[in-house]
């Protein structure tokens, strides 16, 4: 028997019951009713899934499918209830009645929810109409009470009458419904809230929560708009209060949680279950700054071309990057990557195509060349601007890529040493993306050729790399796709005549007769004494545990280690067995006993390392750490150690994988802080510096100078090694306190076309742009190029004097016609 309908008459002689009498009923009502309580209601949906308004400006008040049938819920209760209201028997009435509780329930949330711009609405109605959107839930919620009062007043009259309880349950479902889903959300700003607090405790404990509990896709979202948090209405009203982080605390926040840089992904949608994203998804707040931000949907790169020239014997190479941007979206865009260099690389040439015509940078001081590029940003004109971003890094921002399938292609160049592993060998680690707000296009290629005059091989990892020898005297490694990416590091070995120690080269620059001398100085170096190695306990280290163990097999036994984990607080892994310091227990045993998290700040750990090393002579940091991206605090206290003793244990740094390093771009410019990443392989790069420390071993070092002319000795080579000698020489000046210094280390840079700390490059579009911001173009014939160098050797300049001699003698002895 369906509650709420008559009993069936089983007693012959007793009266049925008499249906409600019914009551006359306004049309008014009755059309506001089913305008306002149930087409408004569907409509305010349909536009907001198909256009997502509110949530761009406002709340989203569905942002996803269970929302969406919670509001199409108001206006199938209120139709419903408007047909009892009419019906001659209303049926069901305990379901209406449960029905009606979670609608008014559902309609007063939403209609609280959108009160404060209620005013707002109501001067919409009166110019475009629109504003009866906003006020739907509120339409909603007073046809559903005066439904519920018409049919109770109904059911009351019926004889015997029918029940029609309260709606408080109804109510209190609706509400449990809205907590129910707005949960995650709720959790995940309450665990933000309590990660960034200054207390110390409270921080790890909401880290924790949040690793174990959190939205990682909401975090996401925070870190490209506060918007973000406004997922849910529950969201909203936290997020409004206050009880949330920050844009910039979201975005270091989820590099803690995660152990990824927040730009490492892609961007989310606000409307992962729509047709489309909302229109601030294509909105770029990086545009023209110091830094490359967040990732930008639509912006990617669609073609990668590296190309190497190595002169093994000058241990030098010159590597061109030619790279192709596309834009699908409807908005131009600016591209920024930072780009790892080779170490010791510097940036010699910048070329931008602009209508199919290559034009290259003027270099200037890093002031004028930044304020020529956001000049012209402004203007949305075509500019291109390289900076240095810390050592070996610098900052490629690239602006217009034009809307809708436009293009922008460009063009570094970059001249390097080679990292010699021996006298007759030496590394080149090509250049690669640390960080970019662009992805890769699905069928980007990735195409690499690197050629030299003597034999070539790719570090393990780089087998997509085939060996040819086209000729006498030509070596090549080329590939393209496989495993070779544009964001992962290159490394390639070539041999070297062991005898060449010493190569030179005319200074390209110099209005005198002076030549550049480079010389390569062997020095023996030994094992320090104590070594204090700082783990990075991030979680991304941990897919790397398998290659420190391997390497840590070789740890020399007789260097007294100390093994500190950075994760949320430092841990010390002590050797498991008793005996000395180093002794009982392997380093390598302790190292597997680290266990990885989110993403750590490293940097108290390395505070203490330094503390530990310096109470003994001839001592050690090494750091092992995977990409340090947010800047977490405790700079300046690690800057004052070494700043104060100069002296004082050296840190050698590796990184595992690719990202930013935030940490060493700040470390720039200190005593004895070096990388250790050479090949591209941190494994044998690692191992290397392990069997150097198991005995006295041999460093290469490079001594260049300028030179008269007619002292020269050794090779000539190109005039790569006057630019290396000029970028060494701007770094000794810029690191002076003297103003005149730095003036000086400018002006030598632009004269090279060096991108360095004091000096960038911009590519303008008209002449009169250059001319505003008071710089000029460089000579396409000054700029580096792919071709090998044309350079005679002695026995070539022989030949051809006596060539010309015979020639002389020849034409003076010929007969003169009469």
């Amino acid at each position: 028997m369906t509650p709420g309908t008559p009993a069936p008459n089983t007693q012959p002689n007793q009266a049925l019951p008499k249906p409600p009498p019914k009551q006359h009923v306004s049309s008014f009502m009755l059309g506001f009713s089913a305008v306002c309580g149930i087409l408004l209601p569907l409509v305010t949906l349909a536009v907001e899934c198909a256009t997502g308004w509110s949530a761009e400006i406002y709340v989203d008040p569905v942002p996803s499918a269970w929302y969406m049938l919670l509001v199409a819920w108001v206006p199938l209760a209120n139709l419903l209830m408007l047909l009892a209201v009419q019906s001659r028997w209303p049926r069901y009435t305990q379901g209406l009645d449960w029905l009606n509780g979670v609608a008014i329930g559902l309609a007063g949330y939403y209609a609280l929810l959108f009160l404060p711009i209620a005013p707002v609405a109501v001067i919409g109605i009166l110019f475009w109409g629109m504003g009866l959107l906003p006020l739907a839930p509120l339409f909603s919620l007073l046809c559903a009470l005066w439904l519920r009062r018409k049919l109770r007043s109904r059911l009351n009259e019926a004889e015997p009458p029918v029940r029609f309880g309260g709606a408080w349950r109804g109510i209190l479902a609706a509400f449990g419904m809205i907590v129910l889903l707005g949960l995650p959300t709720t959790a995940t700003l309450v665990g933000s809230h309590l990660a960034v607090s200054r207390n110390r405790p409270i921080e790890l404990a909401g880290l924790r929560f949040l690793r174990a509990f959190g939205d990682r896709d909401l975090l996401l979202r925070l870190c490209y708009s506060r918007q973000g948090a406004a997922r849910d209405p529950i969201g909203w009203l936290l997020a409004e209060s206050g009880h949330t982080a920050t844009q910039a605390e979201a975005q270091s926040l989820y590099y803690r949680v995660t152990g990824t840089p927040f730009n490492a992904v892609k961007p989310p949608y606000v409307h992962r279950w729509r047709a489309r994203g909302m229109a601030r998804d294509e909105w770029d707040f990086g545009l023209g700054g110091d830094a490359v931000a967040a990732r930008v949907r639509g912006l990617s790169l669609s073609e990668s071309r590296l190309d190497a020239r190595i002169d093994a014997d000058a241990a030098l190479a010159y590597t061109e990057w030619t790279l192709v941007f596309s834009n699908t979206s409807h908005r131009q865009h600016e591209a920024r990557a930072q780009i790892m260099l080779p170490p010791g690389g510097v940036v010699t040439r910048l070329t931008l195509w602009i209508d199919g015509e290559e034009r290259e940078a003027a270099f200037g001081t890093r002031a004028q060349v930044k304020q020529a590029y956001r000049s012209v940003v402004r203007k949305r004109r075509d500019p291109v601007l390289v900076t240095t971003a810390g050592p070996d890094r610098v900052l490629m921002q690239c602006f217009p890529v034009p809307p809708a399938g436009g293009t922008m292609k460009v063009r570094l160049g970059i001249t390097s040493p080679l990292a010699l592993q021996s006298l007759a060998q030496g590394a080149l680690r090509l250049p690669c993306f640390a960080e970019r707000n662009f992805g890769f296009a699905r069928d980007l290629m990735h195409a690499v050729w690197a050629e030299s005059g003597a034999p070539l091989a790719a570090v393990s990892g780089t087998s997509v790399l085939r060996a040819e020898n086209p000729g006498p005297g030509l070596y090549a490694l080329r590939g393209s796709g496989g495993t070779l990416t544009a964001d992962k590091p290159i490394g390639l070995r070539a041999d070297r005549n062991a005898q060449v120690v010493e190569c030179w080269t005319a200074q390209p620059r110099s209005e005198s007769a002076e030549l550049v001398q480079q010389l390569i100085r062997v020095r023996k170096v030994a094992p320090p004494a104590r070594v204090v190695v700082v783990l990075d306990g991030s979680r991304r280290m941990a897919e790397f545990a398998a290659t420190i163990g391997r390497a840590f097999q070789r740890w020399p036994a007789r260097i007294e280690t100390t093994v500190l984990l950075a994760s949320d607080q430092i841990r010390e892994l002590e050797p498991g067995g008793a005996g000395a310091p180093g002794a009982g227990e392997p380093v390598a045993a302790r190292l597997d006993r680290a266990r990885y998290a989110g993403g750590c700040n490293n940097l108290p750990a390395l505070a203490r390392a330094w503390d530990l090393a310096a109470q003994r002579p001839n001592s050690a940091i090494l750091w092992l750490h995977a990409a340090q991206p947010a800047e977490l605090g405790g700079i300046e206290a690690l800057r004052q150690r070494w700043q104060r003793r100069p002296d004082g244990p050296a840190l050698a740094h590796l990184q595992f994988g690719g990202g930013p390093n935030v940490v060493v771009t700040q470390l720039d410019g200190l005593p004895n802080v070096q990388s250790l990443s050479m090949t591209g392989d941190p494994e044998q790069d690692l191992t290397r510096l392990i069997a150097g420390w198991s005995a006295t071993t041999e460093q290469y070092e490079f001594s260049r100078s300028a030179v008269d002319a007619g002292r020269q000795a050794g090779k000539r080579t190109s005039d790569h090694l006057a630019r290396l000698w000029a970028f060494q020489r701007v770094r000794e000046l810029g690191a002076s306190r003297r103003q005149s210094a730095r003036d000086e280390a400018a002006a030598l840079a632009t004269a090279f076309q060096l991108v360095t700390p004091v000096s960038g490059a911009v590519v303008l579009e008209t002449a009169a742009q250059y001319k505003v911001a008071g710089l000029k173009p460089v000579d396409p014939e000054t700029v580096p190029t792919m071709t090998a160098p044309s350079i005679p050797e002695p026995e070539t300049w022989l030949l051809v004097g006596v060539v010309c001699l015979f020639l002389i003698v020849v034409q003076t002895r010929r007969p003169r016609l009469a």
